[in-house]
């Protein structure tokens, strides 16, 4: 499942538990020249109390390879976490998010924190010799984390339970009224508008990156957020059916809380 903003859809990160460090060949350790931005995202997964909170990190300077990526320790206990940055890791092939010799790029990585209880908690962020002592809340709603000059998005809304979200999409005129007729029928199987926080719906970043960015590809194409606590597989079969109406020319991506997905692509020239 797709699960990157826009920014990070562009770099190739290396996912690694809090619990461990990562790892770095001899290929070339390289010092942090600058500082390190921090976005907060809600990991999705079955049930909602195995729902991890990640930091995506990325220098805010370029480095020889654009896969280049950054160094740290992680440590998390007694409410709270502990994260040094220790430096940039460039190894011997350079490349970009397509495959493509670079000759620069954004360091970065994905620190997986694991599960939060509702509370607040420290989080202690070293990068090289200064200390940014920083506060994370974690309720129902939101995650928040305060206290580091380079931030990126400190603030998510954590996406509520049974929900689906995705878009529609499709280039060819005569096939884009069953767009209207897909929604409608959602809505005959029970989905329902989502009351979002006003103003706040890019900070679910799930929703917005994963649907409207992506719907923007078609010439003709809807969004949707809706409450939904059906079974799933009925969407999917809804998606399948439209898809053969369709002449397979509609593109879906529909997901839902649970980490669950039905994405049918189109082949773009």
């Amino acid at each position: 499942m797709k699960r990157t903003t826009l920014l990070f859809l562009l770099l190739i990160t290396s996912f690694f538990s809090c619990r461990k460090t990562q790892s770095a060949s001899p290929d070339r350790i390289v010092p942090i020249d600058g500082g390190v931005g921090i976005k907060v995202q809600e990991l999705l997964s079955a049930t909602y109390t195995d729902r991890h909170l990640q930091f995506f990190c990325l220098t805010d300077k370029s480095y020889d390879c654009g896969n280049d990526s950054l160094v740290y320790t992680c440590s998390k206990a007694n409410n709270i976490v502990n994260i040094k940055f220790l430096s940039v890791f460039e190894p011997g092939f350079c490349f970009d998010a397509n495959g493509n010799s670079t000759s620069q790029g954004i360091a970065g990585t994905v620190i997986d924190l694991g599960y939060f209880d509702a509370g607040i908690y420290s989080v202690n962020i070293t990068n090289g010799d200064i200390l940014y002592p920083c506060t994370l809340r974690v309720d129902s709603q939101k995650f928040s984390l305060t206290g580091l000059p380079n931030t990126l998005d400190t603030l998510v809304w954590r996406v509520p339970k049974n929900v689906i979200w995705g878009y529609l999409g499709t280039d060819s005129s005569s096939k884009s009224a069953l767009i209207s007729d897909f929604i409608d029928s959602l809505l005959s199987y029970g989905a329902q508008p989502v009351p979002l926080i006003p103003d706040k719906d890019f900070a679910y970043s799930y929703y917005y990156y994963d649907s409207v960015y992506s719907a923007s590809a078609y010439t003709f194409n809807r969004t949707f957020v809706y409450k939904f606590s059906g079974d799933f597989s009925a969407v999917q079969n809804l998606a399948a059916h439209f898809e053969q109406i369709s002449d397979s020319l509609m593109a879906f991506d529909i997901q839902n809380d649970r980490a669950q997905e039905c994405a049918i692509y189109l082949h773009q020239p």
